[in-house]
């Protein structure tokens, strides 16, 4: 049976109107333990021992809100940020109120009007830069990444909290269609952030 030449025409174009239906980064869904990206095409995996936030709340989230890639001596090239994901996990008997948390943060930031940026390793040498006055040091040289056929590159950093505990992050990110996308983790022991960033190896573009 053929179809009219009309409905043909209207088959043919869905797939092509489909994928041009999400304009911005924040397009997305969380569904049980998967998070997935309309906007970049990609699906990321958790455990339900960690929680989501909401945007607001990331925002706030320590270390995470202050995370920008832009000049902040040069507003021209200061790109918008999206808190794409938030996650945390409460741990019990550890800190100096006897319990801590931790963060894994997907984040997103428009860098096509800063021409320093052009790979995951340019965001993660500029974000080490500038957490250095939130009083954070790099630990080591960038570490690449290869995640489901993407480059990543890792920086890790060693800081102090508000209250003298140690903390540890980690800055893993990459470049696509013009946006640093990328993940930070924050984690009051080295051994949980090294699981925290094996997750990153859950993530599934299509």
């Amino acid at each position: 049976m053929r179809l009219p030449a009309r409905i043909f025409l209207m088959v043919l174009f869905l797939p092509v109107a489909s994928f041009g239906q999400y304009h911005s980064p924040a397009d997305s869904a969380t569904e049980g333990t998967v998070y997935t990206s309309f906007f970049f095409r990609f699906r990321y995996s958790f455990t339900a021992s960690w929680v989501p936030q909401t945007g607001d709340m990331a925002e706030q989230v320590p270390n995470v809100g202050q995370a920008r890639l832009s000049d902040e001596g040069n507003p021209g090239k200061a790109g918008k940020s999206y808190y794409l994901l938030t996650l945390f996990r409460t741990l019990p008997g550890q800190g100096i109120a006897g319990r801590s948390r931790a963060f894994i943060s997907v984040v997103a930031e428009d860098v096509s009007s800063n021409p320093q940026i052009t790979n995951g390793k340019d965001c993660v040498l500029k974000l080490a830069e500038h957490m250095k006055k939130a009083r954070f040091a790099a630990v080591g040289e960038p570490k690449e990444m290869h995640v489901n056929g993407r480059t990543f590159f890792r920086q890790d950093m060693k800081g102090t909290s508000s209250a003298g505990a140690p903390v540890y992050q980690s800055a893993i990110f990459t470049t696509t269609g013009g946006y640093a996308l990328g993940f930070l983790l924050i984690s009051p022991n080295p051994s949980l952030l090294a699981n925290m960033a094996g997750t990153v190896n859950t993530i599934q573009f299509y």
